[in-house]
């Protein structure tokens, strides 16, 4: 679309690689901006903008090589992250800067990847379908591994836009992505076909089709309300002022326990005796459960609540806290417990994936010389994904950034969980804007398993979102609230939790099948065309 030939009509052969060359990297700095823009929570246009983001860099990548398409990429994306994120220098720009490169560069490896692959195909993508599956294979690894970092997906740009969304239900996040993505490339050929070549625009027939489809879902989906058959459990969520950002001392644990307990009783007692839930966020009990435990399980009996409590825990169990602490072979687990009417303690989740350089330092054998983040210790990984038993159903447990992997609540509906809980100590976001992005990006989860989930964070925001993905209660960060609000247990299961991420599957089949085609080995040519040769 940038062709040098073009330029050089107006322009020296050296000056019209100049122009082209900045032209498209204005065109990369524009597609950045709008990235960056369609993820603001605050911006009327913000849905609509995810659906045109991409389009100044598909025009500033035609036509290049692939590694230029991967720096121009780079630049695009690189702003969009820095500005979205940009709430992490708080904990240093080295760390923002680090971890910019490292998202930026996965995305920027899948537009220089389409173009290699457009460039092998004679520059056809017939369905407009190449871009889309790189995408989601992007998006997809960026939930793997320690290192992981699951924000600002593309399709959370659309996480106020429920109608589009309710198809997260059939194929997750990524699907969502999926199809954002489609319609950016489509948008694009739409620039590039009319009015020159009007045919190529039939390559977005099926894109329509689907885009129909995907509405009318969204529009069915939204007015289903046969979830409020099911039982209902008022369900309290307790919300302090106070930061966590202190030094943990005995006076403040003091504090906290009798805020809670405060917030709670003030909250319960028009429910008094009814079978239903209370949640307390991350770090709510700060110090040592045994300490909390006699006077947890009186609340619950006489509430008769079941409670959802973030708290630490430690293996192996009949280790000594103070003497063993510092033991190689000592384990703290960030976890969530929680303790039934008459039962006690019912069951324990330790989150799975803590927090890289905020709460584990990975591969901290070869960075020694980095601080432990949160204290003196590594937090541990818990074991497996697994739901807790309640009198009212399984509840499946998240911890802070969990909630941001799909697959993390995936598997805790499929281990029984017939709600999700999030606790979370969103304090070390401050006042930034990352607190409403998490936030949203919940919302995902809810209508993705077709389930309640309900937030507990310290200092907000606290919400429940419905399994439709309205938000029926939320607060404000950093004043101390408790609220109550009806839940029901799940019914029926999603075909996303079902099946899983199986756009991202069929994705990465169809890349692995495309380059084994493009670097099969060169076979010898048939036996009658090399004797033919010969004779010649």
């Amino acid at each position: 679309m940038l062709s040098t030939s073009n330029l050089e009509e107006k322009y020296r052969p050296h000056e019209a690689f100049a122009v082209q060359t900045w032209l498209s990297v204005g065109l990369a700095v524009v597609s950045g901006f709008l990235l960056y823009a369609s993820h603001d929570l605050e911006l009327d246009s913000a849905k609509l903008l995810g659906f045109l983001a991409l389009v100044p860099l598909l025009a500033a990548i035609e036509g290049k090589r692939p590694l230029s398409a991967f720096f121009l990429a780079f630049i695009a994306f690189y702003i969009h992250l820095f500005l979205t994120i940009f709430w992490i220098s708080r904990y240093g720009y080295l760390v923002l800067a680090g971890l910019i490169v490292m998202e930026a560069t996965v995305y920027s490896m899948a537009f220089a990847l389409y173009n290699f692959l457009k460039e092998r195909n004679h520059g056809r993508d017939s369905y407009l379908l190449m871009l889309p599956m790189l995408i989601s294979i992007v998006e997809f690894k960026r939930a793997i591994g320690p290192w992981a970092f699951p924000w600002a997906y593309m399709a959370h740009s659309q996480s106020q836009n429920l109608i589009f969304i309710q198809s997260s239900s059939l194929w997750g996040i990524f699907g969502i992505g999926f199809l954002l993505v489609w319609v950016n490339v489509y948008v694009y050929r739409l620039f590039r076909a009319f009015p020159n070549h009007p045919r190529h625009l039939l390559a977005g027939v099926p894109l329509l089709i689907i885009l129909l489809f995907n509405q009318v879902w969204g529009y069915n989906r939204l007015d289903d309300d046969s979830f409020l058959s099911a039982p209902v459990f008022p369900t309290t969520v307790a919300q302090r002022a106070a930061g966590t950002d202190v030094a943990w001392t005995s006076d403040y644990n003091y504090r906290s326990w009798v805020e809670y307990e405060n917030l709670t009783r003030k909250e319960i007692d028009p429910t008094q005796g009814k079978p239903g839930f209370v949640v307390w966020p991350e770090n709510a009990v700060p110090d040592l459960l045994q300490f909390r435990l006699p006077g947890l399980t009186h609340l619950s009996d006489v509430s008769g609540k079941t409670f959802i409590i973030g708290t630490l825990t430690w293996a192996p169990e009949d280790a000594d806290y103070d003497d063993d602490y510092y033991e190689p072979w000592f384990k703290l687990f960030n976890s969530v417990v929680a303790v039934a009417p008459d039962d006690g303690v019912t069951g324990v989740y330790s989150k799975v994936h803590p927090v890289p350089f905020g709460e584990t330092i990975p591969m901290r054998e070869y960075l020694s010389i980095l601080d432990y983040p949160w204290g003196d210790k590594n937090l541990s990984e818990g074991r497996t994904i697994n739901s807790i038993p309640t009198p009212y159903g399984n509840a499946g447990t998240v911890v802070c950034y969990e909630s941001c992997f799909p697959q993390i609540t995936r598997k805790l509906i499929l281990d029984g969980a017939k709600y999700l809980f999030l606790v979370s100590n969103t304090s070390w976001f401050g006042k930034s804007n990352a607190t409403y992005q998490h936030a949203r990006y919940d919302t995902f989860r809810s209508i993705e398993n077709g389930c309640y989930f309900v937030r507990a964070a310290t200092t907000g925001v606290s919400s429940v979102i419905d399994p439709r993905g309205r938000v029926l209660k939320e607060t404000q960060p950093f004043i101390a609230e408790s609220f109550t609000v009806d839940i029901h247990p799940l019914m029926n299961m999603t075909l996303y939790t079902i099946i899983g991420d199986w756009i991202s599957y069929i994705s990465m089949t169809w890349l692995i099948l495309k380059l084994m085609v493009i670097f099969r080995p060169r076979t010898a040519k048939p036996l009658a065309e090399s004797i033919a040769l010969i004779e010649e």
